[in-house]
């Protein structure tokens, strides 16, 4: 398909659905490198559009969207359909915006090349039909207000009661959207704080729309001040179908990253400094890397200390802006993984335990924190069933519901890679794999 058939796809379907607002994601990967899927694949998706009530957004505020002739200026920044609230694009960047019905017929609709992992938020509007009148508050208080093009910056501070009110606001003819905002302080002000904010505000615009995460107490709050037409949002990341479960894929996947100047999140397993050094090499060029150092396994507790000093440090040589994630120490978690397997020789079921009890503890956190991808450097060692890691990888990915990058690390001299790199920069290598049975058989050969 030629881009401006692309263009026409686009076109049509927004003169079709109103004010929609495609997502950076979807430019990028159909538009910049247009194929013959792409077509059938968006229309599916905006097919599932329920009253107009979705939003596809850019990235980069309107950079992306703005090249394309047929898309508004003023529709890139503002929603609106049969009379409901402005909905700021702004809110939420790289995202999709959709209500619970549309949310409910993404997730059974299987033919879309999409999975998507929603955060859940209620939409809460107040009007202003009549002035009101708020009580006196038995406190001084202060407003500061940071006024901006794209938002404004109310602070409500009690004075000497050290709790404050935050909130970053987008104003569009009479509406007052809040869109994020933060408060600390006794909670017994937080009612009061938000009395004031309200006070301001209707000076100004006729309703007010707050967004949040769903919290019990907060919108208990907003419910007593007025606030009603309450909505379920789902916030979602939008990720490839692709699977990325052999070598070809993933040496695939690399190449198309580098064409399409894209850099998905990834967290990292890494089971040490050496074995993480020649990993990073290879992947910081293609993803934003996180390390997650969770190896409970490792024994004594001097070793693991060590080890982890080891990982800063091949970081730091490197000299990569890689955040360093490191869960607490806790020897126990991996003999309650291994029980019963702890006599099994080495590269048998308790070491592919050991595998399951690290790559899933950082699947985990990587489908909680919003990465696109996980993985382990664990592959890289000669030592290490690379096909069995990979496994277990996938089956993780069926189960967490966020996609493994498939690898063999060892390969293209990706061990002595690592080797060099470590004696490159003084980083101590381990003679045992870390676990207890390991270490007692290092030192049964050492002394025959």
């Amino acid at each position: 398909m030629q881009l401006t058939a692309c263009r026409k796809v686009f076109r049509d379907i927004i003169i079709k659905k109103g004010d929609g607002i495609m997502k950076d994601f979807l430019l990028k990967q159909y538009l910049d490198n247009p194929t013959e899927t792409f077509g059938g694949s968006f229309q599916e998706l905006a097919a599932l559009i329920s009253d107009n009530e979705v939003i596809f957004q850019s990235k980069t505020e309107n950079q992306a969207l703005s090249q394309y002739f047929f898309i508004d200026h003023e529709t890139i920044h503002y929603y609106h359909s049969a009379g409901k609230p402005l909905f700021p694009y702004l809110t939420w960047f790289n995202q999709i915006v959709v209500n619970d019905e549309t949310y409910r017929k993404l997730q059974l609709a299987k033919r879309s090349p999409f999975v998507y992992e929603a955060t859940c938020f209620k939409k809460l509007v107040k009007f202003f039909d009549e002035a009101v009148q708020f009580a006196s508050f038995p406190f001084d208080y202060t407003v500061i207000a940071d006024v901006s093009k794209k938002a404004s910056i109310f602070s409500v501070n009690a004075s000497e009661q050290e709790a404050y009110l935050r909130a970053e606001i987008i104003f569009s003819k009479k509406e007052a959207f809040i869109q994020k905002f933060n408060y600390s302080g006794d909670s017994r002000l937080y009612t009061a704080l938000w009395q004031i904010l309200l006070s301001l505000l209707q000076k100004q615009v006729s309703f007010v729309t707050v967004v949040t995460e769903e919290d019990d107490f907060l919108l208990g709050v907003l419910k007593s001040l007025g606030f009603k037409n309450e909505v379920l949002w789902h916030v979602l990341r939008g990720v490839s179908r692709l699977e990325i479960h052999d070598q070809k894929a993933f040496e695939s996947k690399l190449t198309e990253l580098k064409a399409r100047g894209l850099k998905p999140k990834l967290l990292l397993h890494s089971c040490c400094g050496p074995c993480s050094s020649a990993v990073l090499k290879k992947l910081a060029d293609y993803f934003e890397v996180s390390i997650y150092y969770y190896n409970p396994n490792i024994f004594p507790a001097e070793e693991y200390h060590l080890r982890l000093h080891e990982q800063a440090k091949i970081i730091e040589c490197l000299e990569l802006e890689v955040p360093l994630i490191v869960p607490p120490y806790d020897y126990r978690e991996y003999l309650t993984q291994i029980k019963g397997l702890e006599y099994l020789p080495e590269g048998d079921r308790r070491c592919f335990a050991c595998y399951a009890l690290r790559m899933k503890k950082a699947g985990e956190y990587a489908k909680k924190h919003g990465f696109d991808f996980f993985t382990t450097t664990l592959s890289i060692s000669p030592y290490k069933n690379a096909e069995k890691i990979n496994e277990i990888g996938i089956a993780l990915e069926k189960q967490l519901g966020i996609p493994f990058l498939y690898s063999n690390f060892k390969l293209n001299n990706g061990y002595q890679l690592s080797v060099a790199l470590s004696k490159q920069y003084g980083i101590y290598r381990q003679d045992y794999c870390g676990c207890e049975f390991s270490l007692k058989e290092l030192q049964k050969r050492s002394v025959e």
